[in-house]
């Protein structure tokens, strides 16, 4: 297959002094992946188009050779973007659904797993796992880097955190929209001209897009992208990569007051699992209102309704599936994995 390499290198030469986003996104009318560049004025411009039979890329990242990559729930795919093509190069070993994505300096590519905050390191040469380190929280959307940090927001702090290496930090608070509920920003990239100046901007599923300043724990929006309204996944950067081989200095820990409310995790027990017919569920308080959504593991949603005591799984071929529970407000949730006999 042809890298994009040479292809994204001839869009950036005719605006070298300008930032430049790439940013995957789900046309919910034709299930089909977008894969567009958005130019400093939030200008959105299609370069090409996926169909992975319903599946969406969940993610983005440009390696240092030009190789554009994508996860899907299950596995790794290197796009090319000239001709709307893609390869799959890597299965995950361990089953789950990998929906936040980077390259680094190393060749290699990180990706988090959404249910089990398992964060895997893939080196892109050889097409092997390098580590796999459990994190204290996934993530709703990207990974990026800054200065040396692996930066991304936390699926239940809404927190945007920090990872050297050995320890995960808060650098900065949630984000809060007018009426309440937190910003998640299902893309996250740095733009770097170098290792001291390094920016994080993030893209929420809507589009609009705010610049973080990791050092001063500050952050702006600079506006909304200017495209038809589909669910953006993620976003990269030409250069996305070499913020990870910058000197890892000392970020500002911060210590987040209450602009959103957390999510918290349901205290529930099911059973059996695997399951034939029926799942049980017990431990939880069944006077709240409570709701389930099933999906598939390519990220189709199968059935919803209001969470009981038995739900039924008999209708459904054998295989695995996420299940959903959410309280009406969706600040209580958590999602199981079942396996279907």
């Amino acid at each position: 297959m042809k890298t994009v390499g040479a292809f994204l290198l001839v869009l950036l030469s005719t605006q070298a002094h300008t930032q430049e986003f790439y940013i995957t996104s789900y046309d919910n009318t034709t299930f089909s992946n977008v894969i567009s560049v958005v130019d400093s004025n939030l200008n959105v411009t299609p370069l090409n188009t996926f169909n992975l039979s319903g599946q969406q890329i969940m993610d983005i990242a440009l390696a240092s050779d030009g190789k554009l990559y994508g996860t899907l729930t299950n596995a790794i795919i290197e796009l090319n973007v000239q001709d709307g093509t893609y390869t799959e190069v890597y299965e995950y070993p361990v089953w789950g659904q990998y929906n936040s994505l980077v390259c680094n300096s190393n060749r290699q590519i990180v990706a988090l797993e959404y249910n089990t905050a398992h964060m895997v390191t893939i080196d892109l040469t050889t097409l092997t796992e390098v580590s796999d380190v459990l994190m204290n929280e996934s993530s709703p959307g990207d990974l990026t880097y800054y200065k040396g940090h692996l930066i991304y927001q936390g699926r239940w702090s809404n927190n945007i955190l920090g990872y050297n290496g050995t320890s995960l930090t808060t650098v900065e608070c949630p984000v809060a929209r007018p009426y309440g509920e937190p910003f998640l920003f299902y893309g996250l990239s740095n733009y770097t001209r170098s290792c001291e100046d390094n920016l994080v901007y993030g893209f929420s599923e809507d589009g609009h897009v705010f610049r973080h300043d990791i050092a001063s724990n500050t952050n702006d929006e600079v506006g909304v992208l200017q495209m038809p309204m589909n669910s953006i996944n993620g976003s990269t950067t030409i250069n996305e990569y070499t913020a990870s081989a910058c000197h890892i200095s000392t970020l500002n820990e911060v210590s987040c007051t209450v602009q959103v409310q957390e999510k918290q995790r349901p205290n529930i027990s099911f059973y059996p699992n695997p399951v034939t017919n029926v799942i049980h569920i017990e431990d939880f308080d069944m006077q709240g209102a409570m709701s389930f959504t099933i999906y598939s593991t390519d990220g189709r949603k199968l059935t919803e309704g209001v969470l009981t005591q038995e739900i039924d799984f008999s209708q459904f071929p054998s295989g695995v599936y996420l299940m959903e529970i959410n309280d009406k407000s969706k600040l209580l949730s958590t999602t199981i994995r079942v396996l279907k006999e």
